[in-house]
């Protein structure tokens, strides 16, 4: 299995899924800071118990892209990021 070509730099989204919105969104802003970017709410769980909020930013290699998805994955407060 071959992994996907990807040209850096590019946008990627980040979806993070947690039980709390308003702090997913605290750490998205922690983690990008003035790094140009993009918020929108994603999709709450039927229950209510889950939500998600995607964010989408340009990064510049496999590097960036990895080390921000290890730094908001693990994060307290977020339970999984896509």
């Amino acid at each position: 299995m071959h992994s996907p070509q990807i040209d850096y730099p590019c946008q990627w989204q980040f979806r993070l899924i947690g039980p709390d919105a308003q702090r997913l969104r605290a750490i998205i802003a922690a983690e990008f800071g003035e790094h140009p970017h993009s918020v929108r709410d994603g999709h709450t769980s039927s229950g209510g118990k889950y939500c998600s909020v995607e964010v989408s930013a340009e990064v510049a290699s496999e590097q960036d892209r990895n080390e921000r998805f290890a730094a908001l994955s693990t994060t307290e407060g977020v339970l999984t990021v896509l």
